[in-house]
């Protein structure tokens, strides 16, 4: 079941009111902390909020809000908003929309690092920006893969991010949609566009999370070299291709790059792809290792 964290956005105002005055300052003094959480930002009669409804709503965000809790939460926070800086808006479902994180839990997933470290090397558009960063502990178990603005979706462990000790270990992809990806025309191809509260559905959210999972290429397996010799051998492709694809992921896997041209790179990425998995040298205690896709029921399979 997908949820949600940080949400973003911006509702007509009329200014402030003097209890504003009392209001703290963001770091950087551009906006206010909300007392119930979240911040507010003034811009040309708009305010723009931002706030982790998992965290207003439950005090941390190691769980994320469901869809369904969603109208009361944002009801509760205008209101709050409309105390310090009159909002000019009847119905909190009208309210523009301009970033959504939407999480997923895996859970009880092992080998996180080498997970991690398997599906960073996966072939994907070259435009991507991938980066391996330390959760809060100092440890390298997050993988982030973002464009310039419109999007990231990444893969951390939550506990060890929120310095929590926990005998589950919880895998959480959050996908990050900001205004230009929620109403761009890839957003109707894969599940609909959402300008206004309005707009949000469980459906939808799940849709455009998923699609993103697989555009970065978290949905392929990470495999031992006997595991990937056995799915590269079974692909309808020729003795030369198998040998060059299987020479290609165990170079990668090893840390080294093999010098393609630009059609050849391209021609062999698509057959990686079309695998659908990735070769991993660590020792692991399966050949096999995917996030399966099931709502509450995702976690770590083995084959």
């Amino acid at each position: 079941m997908v949820g949600l964290d940080t949400v973003r956005l911006r509702v007509p105002t009329d200014g402030h009111t003097q209890a504003a005055w009392d209001l703290a300052p963001t770091r950087r003094g551009e906006g206010f902390f909300l007392p119930g959480g979240g911040e507010v930002y003034l811009a040309d009669g708009k305010a723009f909020i931002e706030v982790s409804v998992a965290r207003r709503e439950y005090g941390d965000n190691v769980v994320p809000l469901s869809v369904a809790d969603l109208p009361l939460v944002l009801a509760d926070l205008l209101y709050e908003v409309d105390t310090y800086f009159p909002v000019r808006l009847d119905d909190v479902e009208l309210a523009d929309v301009l970033r959504l994180d939407v999480v997923v839990n895996f859970s009880e997933v092992q080998m996180i690092p080498a997970l991690l470290d398997g599906l960073a090397g996966v072939p994907r558009d070259r435009r991507l920006r991938v980066t391996r960063e330390a959760d809060g502990r100092g440890q390298t178990n997050m993988l982030i893969v973002r464009t310039k603005r419109a999007w990231s979706a990444s893969l951390y462990d939550k506990y060890l991010e929120s310095n929590l000790a926990s005998a589950t270990r919880i895998l959480r992809y959050e996908c990050r949609l900001r205004q230009d990806r929620l109403r761009q025309a890839w957003a109707t191809r894969h599940g609909g566009k959402i300008g206004v509260v309005a707009d949000i559905t469980e459906a939808k959210l799940e849709s455009l999370a998923h699609a993103t999972f697989c555009e970065v290429g978290f949905d392929m397996a990470v495999v031992a070299p006997m595991a990937a010799v056995a799915e590269v051998m079974n692909m309808e492709i020729s003795a030369t291709k198998k040998a060059t694809l299987l020479g290609k992921m165990m170079a990668e896997a090893s840390g080294f790059q093999l010098e393609f041209n630009d059609s050849t790179e391209r021609q062999y990425r698509k057959l990686e792809r079309e695998l659908g998995v990735k070769l991993t040298l660590p020792d692991t205690p399966t050949d096999t290792m995917r996030l399966d896709w099931n709502g509450t029921a995702s976690q770590l399979l083995a084959a």
